[in-house]
C-alpha cells in the first residue's frame, strides 16, 4: 500500500491539528513499515516536526522547488497533481482545501481521505473577514464531501461536520488522542484499518 500525505493549504490549520497530523505519520510508519508513505509538504520549512527519511527509513518526502508554488493555492494544487501522476499512490490523506474539481477528476479511482480539525471560522465571531469565512466554508464544505473518508480530531468535530457540512456518520472516522509516535495507541490502528477497508472496496490489495 503507498500512502500520500499533502500538508499545505490555506484554511486555517490549528497547532493541536498539525501535531495530530505529524504524529498520525510517525505512527503508521513505526506500527506499519510495510506501508509506503510519501509526504507531500507546500513549505517543509514550516513543518519541522516531519519525520526526518534518516529517521524513518522508507519515507519520502516531497516539496516545490518554486516560489511560486510554495505560496499560491493554484500552483501549489498543480505541483501536487504531477506528483501524483508521477509517483501513483493507492490513497491520499491531506488538509482540507487540496481536492480540487481537476485533482478529482484527472484522478478519478485515487482514493481521498481529508482531515477536518478546526470551525473557529465559522463560531468565533473575531479573527476572520467575511470573505475568509466565505472562502474557508466552501473549500472545507467541498473537501468533505468529495473525500471517501472524513477523519475528525474529536466527537466534537465530527458533530460539527454533520451538522455543517450534512456528512454521515458512516464516512466518519473520529481518531481520538493523538497518535504515538512509536506507533502505539488505539489512532494508528483505526485510521490504517479505515485506508485498507477503502482500498478493498476499489479492489486495490492491500
Amino acid at each position: 500500500m503507498k500512502v500520500a500525505f499533502a500538508i499545505g493549504g490555506y484554511c486555517p490549520v490549528t497547532w493541536q491539528a498539525r501535531q495530530w497530523n505529524i504524529a498520525a505519520v510517525r505512527a503508521i510508519v513505526s506500527r506499519f513499515p510495510e506501508c509506503r508513505v510519501e509526504i507531500y509538504v507546500q513549505d517543509r520549512n514550516r513543518c519541522a516536526e516531519l519525520p526526518l527519511p534518516a529517521v524513518m527509513p522508507g519515507v519520502q518526502i516531497y516539496s516545490p522547488e518554486r516560489y511560486a508554488a510554495r505560496n499560491c493555492p493554484v500552483l501549489w494544487k498543480r505541483w501536487l497533481a504531477g506528483m501524483i501522476s508521477r509517483n501513483r499512490p493507492d490513497l491520499l490523506h491531506g488538509t482540507s482545501d487540496i481536492f480540487s474539481d481537476r485533482l478529482l477528476k484527472d484522478f478519478p479511482d485515487l482514493k481521498c481521505v481529508v482531515t477536518v480539525h478546526d470551525f473557529s471560522f465559522l463560531s468565533v465571531r473575531t479573527g476572520f473577514s467575511w470573505i475568509q469565512r466565505h472562502r474557508y466554508n466552501i473549500m472545507l464544505r467541498r473537501s468533505c464531501r468529495r473525500a471517501a473518508l472524513v477523519v475528525s480530531l474529536d466527537e466534537s468535530d465530527a458533530a460539527d461536520t454533520v451538522k455543517y457540512y450534512f456528512i454521515p456518520m458512516d464516512r466518519i472516522l473520529v481518531g481520538g488522542d493523538c497518535p504515538s509516535s512509536s506507533g502505539g495507541g488505539p489512532a494508528a490502528g483505526k485510521i490504517m484499518a479505515a485506508y485498507e477497508s477503502l482500498l478493498q472496496d476499489s479492489g486495490v490489495s492491500c
